[in-house]
């Protein structure tokens, strides 16, 4: 399995998992069910977590890339700047959820507002990750860059027929 292989396969599991748990978090709060938001708080904490290796793997990655022809390098380094803050969101809503988990298990009247607080972070870092994900999608497939971008990839297998 190589690196950018690799990360790839990880890749998804946070940012498609932050999203749903976040949307489950919103439906705790809504119906005011503990456990609903527990179980939305624990998935957030470690799907959150799950940027960790993501991140890591996609350094060497990174390096693997910038071998291909076909894969933009500046969209590469921005891939890796929106990485980082997605990174740095991720290990901040993992840190809440931790808190709003240890707030559930006692029951604490602040446990409410936690929620509220977790899910603004779950949204925020589902933003975060949507944005790395784009930007890593656009460092690889000229298709998805923009109708201009799409146009000038056809001419260019065009012109190495």
């Amino acid at each position: 399995m190589n690196p950018i292989y690799l990360h790839l396969v990880l890749n998804h599991f946070p940012v498609i998992g932050v999203l749903l748990a976040t949307i489950l978090l919103a439906i705790g709060l809504w119906w005011k069910s503990h456990e609903i938001e527990a179980v939305a708080g624990l998935a957030l904490l470690l799907l959150s977590g799950m940027t960790i290796p993501v991140y890591l793997s996609g350094d060497a990655s990174e390096h693997a890339a910038e071998r291909l022809a076909e894969v933009a390098g500046p969209l590469l380094h921005e891939h890796e700047e929106a990485a980082e803050i997605a990174l740095i969101a991720a290990c901040s809503t993992a840190t809440l959820a931790l808190v709003h988990l240890v707030l559930l298990r006692r029951r604490s009247a602040a446990a409410r507002k936690m929620t509220v607080v977790l899910l603004l972070a779950g949204l925020f870092t589902t933003a975060t990750l949507l944005r790395a994900a784009q930007l890593g999608g656009q460092a690889r497939h000229p298709e998805i860059r923009g109708p201009n971008a799409a146009i000038q990839a056809i001419g260019e297998d065009e012109d190495a027929d």
